[in-house]
């Protein structure tokens, strides 16, 4: 008789978990991966979460991937907040052009921007992570909602460093202008404003 794939991993999950909390700090991390990676399966977030924060209060995380699952797990378990903070810790250990990286960004925006409504949030994580991410094509398809947000602060330097971090992303010259150039517009109109302000001096 087979026994269910899901009955499995509720097995793994249970021994592993078991084995882990006996001298957490001693374990390895690639046993503490697998019981996050169990977690997700298992749908037990909160308990495999639990665990590796256990083992993170005596050791570092060496392999970014821990970071994105422990992640994954506080998002599925509903802590959306922690979940976000979680995943940029991620984002900065990680290769910026990963597919982990891309399912982290959309992430962190759903997260931010979406879920939790926190657009300050959202706003510093893009403006901060532009020079970094700008290489991740995911990042670039989001960053409409930034360029979004920046025109309603009138954030002009928030602006100018977002446009030149994209312009060195490695993005096609095409690809530059369809996300881009109306946004170029706009700073360049907003910087005419500026100086039509400035009087000249006396002399």
């Amino acid at each position: 008789m087979l026994i269910a794939p899901l009955a499995v991993a509720q097995e793994d999950f249970k021994a592993l978990k078991a084995k882990l909390t006996r001298g957490i700090e001693q374990q390895s991390e690639e046993e503490v991966i697998k019981l996050l990676e169990l977690g997700l399966i298992e749908m037990s977030p909160a308990q495999a979460r639990s665990v590796a924060e256990s083992w993170l209060k005596h050791n570092l995380a060496q392999n970014p991937r821990l970071l994105h699952l422990l992640a994954r797990n506080a998002e599925m378990a509903g802590d959306w907040r922690e979940a976000a903070a979680i995943y940029q810790q991620f984002l900065g250990k990680a290769d910026p052009k990963s597919a982990e990286s891309m399912d982290a960004i959309t992430a962190v925006h759903s997260l931010l921007a979406e879920q939790l409504r926190d657009a300050d949030g959202a706003y510093s994580f893009y403006r901060r992570e532009a020079p970094r991410l700008a290489p991740n094509p995911r990042f670039r398809q989001l960053s409409d909602w930034f360029t979004s947000q920046a025109k309603q602060r009138g954030d002009l330097q928030g602006m100018t460093d977002f446009l030149v971090a994209m312009a060195g992303s490695g993005a096609s010259p095409d690809e530059l202008q369809l996300y881009y150039l109306n946004d170029l517009v706009w700073l360049n109109d907003q910087l005419d404003a500026v100086r039509l302000d400035i009087r000249p001096s006396k002399v």
